[in-house]
């Protein structure tokens, strides 16, 4: 799954670059979108018995580059790993050819109690 981000001024760092919490966050997302993908193409999310049914159970960000800020970036997304309990999925910030943050994001399947 790729995507395009463009940073607003206003999600500066303080020095000039892209704020590491926003590119978490775009991560997160972008890991979203991919997981509900694969979720719907499975027939997953249509019998799950929640309005949400996966959540975020764990982000791993690694900052790679300080990113660059006012220039579209690319986002990737793809799962590495699927049951209906949990999935994985791979993220990439990238800009220019080379990844400046990646994350692996973990997905488990939320049961309302």
């Amino acid at each position: 799954m790729v995507a395009t981000f463009r940073p607003w001024p206003e999600h500066d760092n303080g020095l000039g670059y892209l704020h590491g919490g926003l590119i978490s966050a775009v991560l997160d997302c972008h890991s979203a979108a991919a997981v509900y993908g694969e979720a719907d193409k499975r027939g997953w999310v249509a019998a799950a018995d929640a309005a949400l049914p996966y959540v975020t159970a764990g982000l791993d960000v690694r900052f790679i580059r300080p990113s660059p800020l006012g220039d579209d970036v690319e986002l990737t997304a793809h799962i590495t790993e699927a049951t209906v309990d949990a999935m994985r999925c791979e993220a990439e910030l990238v800009w220019e050819g080379p990844t400046w943050a990646s994350a692996t994001a973990v997905w488990k399947r939320r049961r309302p109690r």
